[in-house]
């Protein structure tokens, strides 16, 4: 990602591929994008403006408001070639080429028609406007206003035409259809024109020649083929050859790509060697495990009076100095100083002499009993080591 101390002025996209966190970065991030640029996109075309791809909601996370920029939609291939036959019209009229205006007329009004014969919910909303713009005079006149609505009102409902199964033919009609904008605006020798005479020689070339429909098209194809047809060729030359070739384009063979198959390398898994690790307790390591992990498991299940705790028999009235000795560890000092004797006793009844609860005459143990028991008595145990280590 690019944040800070890069300086890129080149950078028209900028995407948002992980979270961002830290805004600061945030912004460093998008700073990126903001460096001005002359000429990037040729003589006199700054960058103005650059994108931002946020895929991980950067923007929600850090609430930063932004318009979300909508797809342009896609134009239909009829709507294409609409705007190439209004397109056709108006060459032709500024062109005075009087023949190029009545086949441009027929082809606009037989499109105006089609659409208002569709039927369809958005035609009929528009039912009136179509019915006016399919007058013949309005369209020979061909004012500034008619053009613009044909623009905007007729050529956006030119996709409610079903044209499954004829694509390849008015594609065919769209390449043709610029082929004459481009004749009448350059004559033959234009450079348009000539790129969009090799792509209508293409596509000759790519038809089945052993189809019955093709070889009764044979002089039309012959006529592409033909240096002198183009030498001389005229808008009602392309039109009548694009009538005759239009219902065969079905029949194109495209030419088969070859696959490129990617490399493939195979790499065997041999020459290593694993070794299994299993942790190893030796000496010290070892009694101290085993003491840490089974002695309070032994110490609980060696003495009867914790048993009894747990299993809720205790009694409370049993002598301090018998609860005190089964909670010390084997070999510890017993309580023989009379001095402390009655000193331990205290804390002991203290806190076996809690009110006790009785269910079915035993003893229930109340929460935290046997934790403070055992607290006091570990503090015995202390007072008894005591003597013994100043002696």
């Amino acid at each position: 990602m690019l944040d800070t101390g890069i300086d890129a002025p080149e950078v028209v996209n900028l995407v948002f591929a992980k979270p961002v966190k830290s805004y600061v970065k945030f912004w460093q991030m998008i700073g990126r994008g903001t460096r001005l640029r002359k000429d990037l996109f040729g003589p006199g075309k700054d960058k103005t403006e650059f994108l931002i791809f946020d895929h991980w909601q950067n923007f929600w996370f850090f609430d930063e408001k932004y318009k979300e920029a909508q797809p342009a939609p896609q134009k239909s291939l009829l709507q294409h070639l609409f705007e190439a036959r209004v397109e056709l019209l108006h060459t032709a009229i500024d062109k005075m080429d009087e023949v190029a205006i009545a086949i441009a007329e027929q082809q606009v009004l037989g499109d105006i028609r089609a659409v208002r014969d569709t039927n369809a919910i958005d035609a009929r909303d528009k039912w009136k406007e179509l019915t006016q713009l399919a007058d013949g005079d309005r369209v020979h006149h061909f004012a500034a206003a008619t053009k613009a609505d044909l623009l905007s009102m007729v050529a956006p409902l030119q996709h409610l035409r079903s044209i499954r199964g004829d694509e390849d033919a008015y594609r065919f009609d769209l390449l043709m259809t610029r082929l004459q904008v481009d004749l009448l605006k350059g004559g033959p020798t234009a450079p348009r024109v000539q790129d969009l005479k090799g792509r209508v020689c293409e596509a000759v070339e790519l038809l089945a020649k052993n189809q019955n429909p093709v070889k009764a098209k044979a002089d039309a194809i012959k006529q592409v083929r033909s240096k002198e047809f183009w030498a001389s060729v005229e808008v009602q030359h392309l039109e009548e050859l694009r009538s005759e070739l239009r219902g065969i384009m079905k029949y194109q063979q495209l030419p088969t790509t070859t696959r490129v198959e990617p490399p493939i390398f195979d790499v065997t898994d041999d020459g290593y060697v694993t070794e299994a690790y299993i942790p190893r307790l030796e000496g010290l390591d070892l009694v101290e495990y085993r003491r840490g992990s089974r002695g309070p498991q032994e110490h609980f299940a060696e003495h009867a009076i914790l048993q009894r705790i747990r299993a809720g028999k205790f009694r409370p009235h049993a002598p301090a100095p018998v609860v005190a000795a089964a909670a010390f560890p084997r070999g510890a000092p017993e309580l023989h100083l009379p001095e402390r004797r009655h000193r331990a006793r205290a804390p002991v009844r203290a806190a076996v002499h809690h009110p006790p609860r009785r269910e079915h005459g035993r003893y229930l143990p109340q929460p935290g009993d046997v934790d403070e028991l055992l607290a006091i008595l570990r503090g015995l145990r202390t007072q008894a080591r005591t003597p013994a280590a100043a002696s």
